[in-house]
């Protein structure tokens, strides 16, 4: 069904014959818009044209003879029927006439004869060309008034110009002739398909009229399947495949819906033909080669004797070429299940039977391998007939075999299922044997499928059937096939689908091949697109076939697989029926061991009523009695209690502490028997594992770590949907729930990786571009929401941890329901732990229950002894002899007879354990008999040194103590608070008498008696210095906390050398009043120096003269007069500064200078200071500090310098000193009446020195 759009040409055909090489050549090169009508979508569209020359027949519409599209000599031929197809869409003028008179008298009677002609035809577009030669060049007038193309213009076109144009000489090769040649072909195109747009035009309406009379009697399907297929045909010869299949697909949606509508109402007169029962089920054929055959259906479908099984044959194989065409072979493999389905589901509809049985069957496995064949073979090679005109996606090219595998993988369990129906139709499966009558039928099947029509073809096939190398291919007759090596074999001739299912019902052997390649590739495919639940399926259909076949052992297999896929989805009724399977035949191979584990969940099982629980239990026990006890531990049956056993709740008391030896674990457990009757357990245990106390990070996982976590659930069920492998042999496996944690962790981060949402966001504005709204769209929304039956899980063994610690109850029986159990544990050794895993105990088998992770933690600590300082010592004293208690918490250990403590003291610190022993650094003191968890108390009595205290600080000292159950030594801190501490005072009076103060501060709430004072000079000058103590020698002084006790000596210093340091010793003995207690000595060493007294300062502030007193705001004088004492003194320059407080004094001038005392031992200085407030004032203070001028000549010493003096070098005689300053005057009266009241001076007198 090739057709290409016809032109017809006329005028001088030898110019068109030397334009046409040209014309042929360029016309289909550039891809033309087509712009549509009623707003359909633009097309771009390749036009390959056939040029036909014109005739015109008198008693008939014009006719059009075809004309080759190669180079070859134009040829007519006989007429044909006129069709859509066959009615020519424009009509070509040519000519070379360039001379006007010439024109005038012959071509313009030519043109109009054959546009008259034109004009009385169905299409009625045309083109005249002027052809420009080199002949007729030469002979072109040199200045013409008017062209030929102008003048036919003029005379045909004046209202239609661009159907005239003119063509430059296209055999040369210049730009200009090129230019005219591009310009002549685009207006060719535009013109053909402007023509297609109208015809086609009105032929819709009147396609869309005729199917608008569908309900009217007479009207007929076929023949208006004819009128649209004509439609159909138009677009894809213009290489609209997408549009010339959307004409199929509403013929199939329009027959289809008359089908459904026959069960409604009256069934049309034309839809009988298609009820007809026959001996004829004509197979698909979708190959290249099978154009006759649809010839003969579509002239069936003419005089409406067409087949139901026929028809949509034609149909959709018309549908698969334009899909091939468009290289969307995905589709087709996608629309070829939903094909087969609606087929059979009309001919159940239309009650069509036929004579065979079996025939509907062998109609559709056929089909399968015909639409595999296809998809496979295109996916195989390069795309056929790739489109490249734009008119619509073409992302299929490229595409595979597995890129089709979600539609093929229906197609291949179709065919595996009539291929099944086929050998039970056959007695081929395994509990049948064949009939006499088996040939005859499968001659009968195959002869009402009829013969495919195609050119012989070869292909390469295994010469293994068995091959494991299987794919697709070499089951598929008309494909390509590869051995296992990839090397070629011998060349054969092509397996059609029909010799296929000859092959495969010709006896028990074929048909058990062919029906396992094919479940074997359905269960592949299926795999491979993640239908999991659907693999499994074909697996039970396998495994079925398998058991009838007694080969038990490899249906097995396909059982387990199943019935992993049916826990996980929670589908407990099938789950059974597989067990029951299994059971069957675990049973038939003597596997005492799965069957045992088989019995046992199905005498669990909710779903059999309580009969069949009670037989598998007894199967079960039975079966455990077979096998006994097994003397090795490794031959022990381990088994998952899933779906025997529930683990409600569990309970830990323990005391968490080591008691001597062991601490003390009870485990309240709490356990479901989902048996039917009571088991009697050997021993019933829970592992106690340890456990990390601080869980490491997700995020951080130790490399090589291998872990896993149960699911969170409050019943215990395992995570791993019952798939646990038995293993006898012990692994190494993390002992912390935090890598189980971590491996769960894991896993579902990998199985979500690929599942992160990709998120876009998108916004709709109104006119005036204001936002309206918004949404956010999931690009990868079908793999988020794809079915959790398409990801497999990971297999598990199932494993027995470590039971070395374990809680453990013996002979112990379970009733079926919920059972209290008490198991009892000792734990040695301190750490933290959790619960592992339950065991149970049943002779030959062992079940264990799930890892429980870090559900149930506890902790158990061996409590070392502690050594502590009781609550009574912390106010010691130092200087005096105290008790100091120690406080023994013994923990978990015991305190035998013997034990003793060994106890240091830091220097300083003295100890002793009794009243009449010496003090000492070092004692053993014994201890008690003291059981486990008991406190005890042992005292020692301490003595701190006390020495010169010159402040308030804490004397501190450690206790070092050996305890028996520790190999290090303990370290307590005492803090010992002194008792006082002590400080002196020099003080002058007179000038030139000096006292020496000694002041003890107590420090101590306790009452302390201070006796028996005493100052001394050491040295070889105590002679030679007097010391006169102020104090009685008897006196006694009591201090504590805010008191001082105070003693006065008066020291003489007229011998006395005081360049040289004097060092003085005081001492007394004190005792706390509350004890009696002998008295302790107390020494305090201080030194003097340079404190004998070298300048005596006096001053004073008068008003000036004329002013009889000071008043606030008058200006003072202040006298300073500065003697020396002694006249041997080496200062000869002094700097004085006075200093007052701004608020009672200002100080005029400047407020320091220097003085020299040189050769002299008075000097004085008079200052002007203003009294700011009134009352009594003191004196400005003033001080004086040694001067030393710079010296010129040393470079060190380039900067004058001020050298204070030591106390006691200078004597303030005025210091204390107040005047009485009188407000201001504000009269002369009243300040003379005020100045006899108030013109004293008071003057204090103080012993302390400068």
């Amino acid at each position: 069904m090739d057709h290409k759009p016809l032109i017809t040409y006329a005028g001088d055909v030898q110019v068109f014959e030397s334009v046409f090489p040209s014309l042929q050549k360029g016309i289909g090169g550039e891809a033309v818009e087509w712009k549509r009508a009623y707003g359909r979508t633009t097309k771009q569209v390749h036009l390959h044209p056939l040029f036909l020359p014109f005739e015109y027949d008198i008693s008939s519409t014009p006719r059009a003879l075809p004309l080759p599209v190669d180079d070859g000599p134009i040829t007519t031929t006989s007429t044909f029927p006129t069709t859509l197809l066959d009615q020519p869409m424009l009509h070509t003028f040519w000519t070379d006439c360039s001379d006007v008179e010439l024109y005038r008298t012959t071509t313009k009677d030519n043109i109009q004869v054959w546009l008259n002609q034109v004009k009385a035809s169905e299409v009625r577009d045309w083109l005249i060309v002027v052809v420009e030669t080199p002949e007729n060049k030469k002979t072109k007038q040199l200045l013409p008034r008017t062209s030929v193309l102008d003048k036919i213009k003029n005379d045909f076109a004046q209202k239609q110009i661009e159907r005239c144009i003119a063509l430059s000489d296209p055999t040369k090769l210049d730009s200009k002739s090129a230019e005219s040649l591009h310009a002549m072909l685009h207006r060719l195109r535009q013109l053909l398909l402007a023509s297609y747009s109208k015809v086609l035009t009105k032929f819709e309406d009147n396609m869309r009229a005729q199917r608008e009379k569908r309900n009217e009697p007479g009207w007929n399907f076929c023949h208006y399947f004819l009128l649209q297929e004509e439609l159909a045909f138009v677009l894809e010869m213009l290489e609209v495949y997408d549009e010339s299949l959307v004409q199929y697909d509403e013929l199939d949606a329009l027959f289809t819906q008359f089908v459904l509508n026959s069960h409604l109402t009256d069934t049309p007169q034309w839809l009988l033909s298609f009820q007809r029962s026959g001996d004829q089920w004509p197979a698909l054929n979708l190959s290249p080669g099978a154009a006759g055959t649809l010839l003969q259906i579509r002239e069936k479908i003419r005089t409406s004797t067409v087949s139901l099984v026929s028809f949509r044959n034609y149909l959709f194989a018309r549908q698969a070429a334009l899909l091939i065409k468009r290289n969307r072979v995905n589709e087709l493999a996608q629309r070829s299940l939903g094909f087969l389905h609606n087929s059979i589901n009309e001919l159940c509809i239309l009650d069509v039977t036929f004579t065979e049985e079996g025939s509907t069957s062998a109609w559709v496995f056929v089909s399968c391998l015909e639409i595999l064949g296809t998809v496979c073979g295109h996916s195989q090679g390069p795309p056929l007939n790739p489109v490249t005109n734009g008119n619509g996606p073409n992302d299929h090219s490229a595409m595979t075999a597995s890129d089709f595998s979600v539609h093929t993988a229906s197609l291949w369990d179709y065919a595996r299922e009539k291929l099944y129906e086929l050998g039970k139709l056959c007695d081929l499966l395994p509990q049948s044997q064949p009939k006499s009558d088996h040939l005859h039928k499968l001659i009968s099947l195959s002869a009402g499928l009829g013969s495919f029509e195609e050119e012989p073809k070869h292909h390469k096939t295994s010469n293994n059937v068995n091959s494991p190398n299987k794919s697709p291919l070499n089951f598929i007759g008309n494909s390509y096939s590869e051995t296992k090596f990839g090397e070629p074999t011998s060349m054969q001739i092509l397996v059609t689908p029909i010799e296929k299912l000859k092959n495969a019902l010709s006896s028990k052997a074929q048909f058990e091949t062919h029906y396992l390649e094919l479940c074997e590739l359905a269960m592949g495919t299926y795999k491979h697109i993640g239908r999991i639940r659907s693999a499994r399926r074909v697996g039970l259909s396998l495994a079925s076939y398998y058991m009838d076949a007694g080969m038990n052992q490899k249906a097995i297999g396909f059982l387990t697989d199943a019935l992993k896929t049916f826990r996980d989805d929670k589908w407990n009724l099938l789950v059974v029926e597989v067990l029951l399977k299994l059971a069957h035949c675990y049973k038939t191979t003597h596997d005492r061991e799965r069957y045992l584990k088989t019995s046992a969940q199905l005498a669990c099982s909710n779903q059999l009523n309580n009969m069949e629980r009670l037989q598998h239990f007894q199967e079960f026990f039975n079966t455990l009695e077979i096998l006994g006890s097994p003397k090795n531990p490794d031959d022990i049956i381990l088994s998952s209690t899933e779906y025997t056993f529930n683990v409600k709740s569990v309970n830990i008391e323990t005391l968490g502490k080591i008691d001597v030896d062991a601490c003390s674990v009870t485990v309240q457990l709490n356990i479901e028997s989902y048996f039917p009757q009571p088991l009697f357990c050997s021993f019933v245990e829970m592992a106690i594992l340890p456990s990390d106390p601080h869980p490491l990070p997700h995020n951080n996982v130790p490399p090589g770590k291998v872990t896993r976590r149960l699911s969170g659930d409050q019943n215990l069920k395992s995570s791993d949907g019952g798939r646990n492998r038995e293993r006898k042999e012990s692994l190494n496996l993390p002992s912390t729930c935090e890598d189980e944690d971590l491996l769960y962790t894991q896993q579902t981060e990998i199985q979500n990786s690929h599942l992160r949402l990709e998120l876009g966001q998108t916004f709709e504005t109104k006119q005036d571009k204001s936002i309206q709204g918004g949404k956010i769209t999931c690009h990868n929304s079908h793999l988020a929401l794809r079915r959790k039956d398409s990801q497999t899980k990971s297999e598990t063994q199932l494993v027995k941890t470590d039971f070395t610690i374990s809680a453990k109850s013996s002979n112990i029986s379970l009733n079926p329901g919920l059972n209290y159990l008490t198991l009892n544990a000792k734990v040695s050794t301190a750490g933290f732990f959790r619960l592992g895993q339950v065991s149970i105990g049943l002779k030959a088998i062992e079940y264990v229950s799930p890892r429980l992770g870090c559900r149930y933690t506890f902790s158990v600590e061996r409590v070392q002894g502690s050594l502590s300082l009781g609550n009574g010592n912390l106010n010691l004293i130092a200087g005096i002899e105290q008790f100091v208690t120690l406080q023994i918490q013994t923990g978990s250990n015991k305190i035998v007879h013997g034990t003793a403590l060994n106890i240091r003291s830091s220097v300083g610190l003295q100890l002793k354990l009794y009243e009449n022993s010496p003090l000492c650094s070092e004692v053993s003191l014994p201890l008690p008999l003291t059981n486990s968890f008991s406190k005890s108390e042992v005292r020692v009595k301490v003595k701190a040194e006390l020495g010169p205290q010159k402040d308030n600080s804490i004397i501190e000292h450690k206790l070092m103590v050996k305890c028996p159950w520790s190999s290090e030594e303990m370290k307590l801190s005492l803090a010992f608070v002194p008792p006082f501490m002590s400080s002196f005072k020099v003080h002058t009076t007179g000038g030139c008498r000096k006292f020496v103060q000694v002041l003890l501060h107590g420090l101590s709430d306790s009452i302390f008696k201070i006796s028996n004072h005493l100052l001394v000079v050491q040295g070889i000058q105590a002679k030679d210095i007097p010391l006169v103590p102020l104090n009685p020698r008897s006196q006694e002084l009591s201090i504590k906390s805010g008191q001082m006790a105070s003693y006065m000596f008066e020291i003489g210093v007229k011998d006395l050398d005081d360049e040289t340091a004097t060092r003085l010793e005081f001492s007394s003995t004190f005792s706390p009043m509350s004890k009696s207690v002998p008295p302790e000595l107390y020494k305090y060493y201080f030194c003097l120096q340079q404190f004998k007294t070298q300048y005596e300062i006096k001053y004073r502030v008068e008003p000036h003269k004329g002013v009889e007193f000071c008043r606030v705001g008058a200006m003072c004088s202040m006298v300073i007069e500065i003697l020396k004492i002694e006249a041997t003194l080496p200062e000869n320059s002094l700097m004085y500064e006075v200093r007052a407080d701004q608020h009672m004094w200002a100080i005029c001038g400047r407020s320091s200078g220097v003085v020299s005392m040189e050769g002299l031992s008075i000097q004085s200085v008079t200052l002007d200071v203003m009294p700011m407030s009134p009352g009594f004032l003191p004196l400005p203070t003033v001080y004086l500090s040694k001067y030393i001028p710079a010296d010129q000549k040393a470079s060190n010493s380039s900067v004058p310098k001020l050298d204070p003096f030591h106390s006691g070098q200078v004597f303030n005689s005025c210091k204390g000193t107040q005047i009485h300053v009188l407000p201001p005057s504000q009269s002369t009266s009243g300040s003379t009446n005020s100045g006899t009241l108030s013109g004293a001076t008071s003057l204090l007198v103080t012993n302390d020195s400068h």
